[in-house]
């Protein structure tokens, strides 16, 4: 009888020893969860600026070149009068007109490279394109 109460003594202290390791795997596995969980919202948010930073640039870019744009059309403007009037060449016209388009066709590249900013942002926002409503 002695020795039946030792040994459910010691198989007791066994299974409180492997329940309180048992305990601090657990505990580990969640601080390790929280930690990967911490370092996703971490580089979440700095998607989210970086995408930001980025939209901020191309529409100080594209300001600039609609103000650029603007010049240069009312340049072009100026250079069709002064042409029809024989005061400059045909050639001078043309340079400028060509300017004109350059500055359009950079403009509009820019108006893309908005877009895909504000694709960027929309995903680092945590939009997607499957199409599927979701619920309010």
């Amino acid at each position: 009888m002695m020795g039946s109460l030792l040994g459910r003594i010691n198989q007791q202290l066994f299974a409180g020893g492997a329940l309180r390791a048992n305990i601090r795997l657990q505990e580990a596995a969640a601080r390790e969860a929280a930690a990967n969980y911490a370092n996703l919202v971490l580089e979440a948010l700095r998607e989210v600026e970086s995408a930001l930073q980025a939209d901020r640039r191309v529409a100080e870019q594209l300001t600039q070149q609609e103000r650029s744009l603007e010049a240069l059309r009312q340049a072009e403007q100026l250079s069709r009068d002064r042409y029809r009037d024989g005061l400059i060449s045909l050639q001078s016209y043309l340079e400028i007109e060509q300017r004109r388009y350059r500055t359009e066709q950079n403009r509009l590249r820019t108006q893309q490279l908005r877009w895909r900013t504000r694709i960027s942002l929309y995903l680092a926002l945590g939009g997607d394109w499957s199409g599927a409503a979701t619920a309010p």
